[in-house]
C-alpha cells in the first residue's frame, strides 16, 4: 500500500487535471489549505510532491475567487487518513478520501 502522502498528492493531481486540465502556466495559481498531523509531510513537502506530478499546480498564498483546494492528513489509531476537496468559485467538488498504513514511506 502506498503512503498517504503519495495518495493525497495523486488525488490532488487528478482533481487539478479534472477541474482545469486546459489551464495554462500563465494563469493564476491555486490556493491550498493544508493541515496534517505530526509524522505527515509539511505543506511545503506536500506542494513539492504535487508539483513534481504536474506543471498545472502553481500554488499561491493568496486566496482568490478561482480554484482552491483543502487537504487534510491525520493518523488515527495507526491508520493514516486523508481528504482532498476542491472549490472553484462557489462550486464545491466531491471529496476524495484515502487511507494508508502511514503518511510517509518507511525506510
Amino acid at each position: 500500500m502506498r503512503p498517504l502522502s503519495q495518495l493525497l498528492s495523486f488525488s490532488l493531481f487528478v482533481v487539478i487535471l479534472a477541474s482545469g486540465g486546459q489551464a495554462r502556466a500563465d494563469q493564476e495559481g491555486v490556493y491550498l489549505e493544508y493541515s496534517a498531523s505530526v509524522g505527515c509531510p509539511s505543506r511545503e513537502q506536500f506542494e513539492a510532491q504535487v508539483s513534481q506530478r504536474t506543471a498545472l499546480a502553481r500554488f499561491t498564498d493568496v486566496r482568490g475567487p478561482e480554484r482552491s483546494f483543502s487537504v487534510s492528513a491525520s493518523i488515527n489509531e495507526g491508520l493514516a487518513v486523508g481528504r482532498v476537496t476542491s472549490r472553484r468559485g462557489n462550486e464545491e467538488g466531491s471529496a476524495r478520501d484515502v487511507s494508508s498504513h502511514g503518511c510517509e514511506e518507511r525506510r
